[in-house]
């Protein structure tokens, strides 16, 4: 029979082992406890990045837009009065680019002096009422230029119902404004040249009623400019005439002719015949 005994002292090689291997688990557990911190902050740092990224896409599209349309923005904080301006709203009021953060003031000293006024009762009212400010004015560069812009705004509130913020955009309209005031000039010369000329002169619809007169014709027919306008030039020209008048007025619609001219007798207010040409 054999027998075998096992003595009660721990083997030192086992304890030994047993201890080495309880270690390394214990730093594999903690370097993979590591990987996962660092793996969540790598995907929330990815997913920052995401979010961000189409953030400044938009941004850059919106500002290439309004330069293309030579538009500007802003942005003014209402309590401080610090604005911040785009690039093209720098260029749009005569200053070089470089400073994006200005105040009020910045903006008041190019207001013309004679907006000035109703363009702060213009603002307060959009403020006051919650509405946008759609407004048109003169600006003066330094070196004395008019220029004309158009200004969008619109305000933001906080909870209280009190003004924080005010944005909007502005563009400059120069080019229209100077052609509007050419039309309205060359039209004034026009008038002045109707109202004072020697001659009879008249507008005529198709029909044949008198849309304008002036009053060398008034005084030529004897009728008043208010009379002339109620009746057609039918009513006045003499019958020998009417039927050579009306067809050349056929062959001024159909493009045959561009203008014409003739002799014919009209009547005046108190039926004496008259010619005119």
């Amino acid at each position: 029979m054999t027998k075998i005994c096992q003595s009660s002292e721990p083997d030192p090689i086992a304890e030994g082992g047993s201890k080495s291997y309880g270690q390394q688990a214990k730093t594999i557990a903690q370097k993979s406890a590591n990987l996962e911190v660092a793996l969540h902050e790598q995907q929330a740092k990815t997913e920052d990045e995401k979010a961000i990224t189409p953030a400044i896409t938009d941004a850059e599209r919106l500002t290439l837009a309004l330069e293309a349309a030579k538009m500007g923005w802003w942005d003014l904080d209402w309590t401080t009065r610090q604005t911040i301006w785009s690039p093209s709203h720098e260029i749009l009021f005569g200053y070089e680019q470089g400073q994006p953060e200005r105040d009020y003031f910045d903006w008041e000293r190019r207001i013309h002096p004679d907006d000035l006024e109703w363009i702060h009762q213009a603002t307060h009212y959009a403020r006051d009422h919650h509405q946008d400010l759609a407004i048109q004015y003169r600006i003066i560069w330094l070196d004395g230029s008019l220029h004309w812009i158009d200004a969008l705004g619109r305000f933001y509130y906080d909870s209280q119902g009190e003004p924080i913020r005010m944005v909007g955009v502005i563009r400059d309209i120069t080019d229209q404004k100077q052609s509007e005031q050419a039309l309205q000039d060359s039209e004034e010369r026009f008038r002045a040249t109707f109202e004072q000329a020697a001659v009879g002169i008249a507008h005529v619809d198709l029909e044949g009623r008198w849309l304008r007169v002036n009053q060398t014709l008034c005084n030529i027919v004897g009728y008043s400019e208010a009379e002339l306008l109620e009746q057609t030039f039918q009513n006045i020209t003499h019958p020998d005439d009417l039927a050579a008048d009306l067809a050349y007025v056929q062959q001024l619609l159909a493009g045959e002719i561009q203008t014409y001219s003739m002799e014919n007798g009209i009547f005046t207010k108190k039926g004496v015949p008259f010619g005119l040409s």
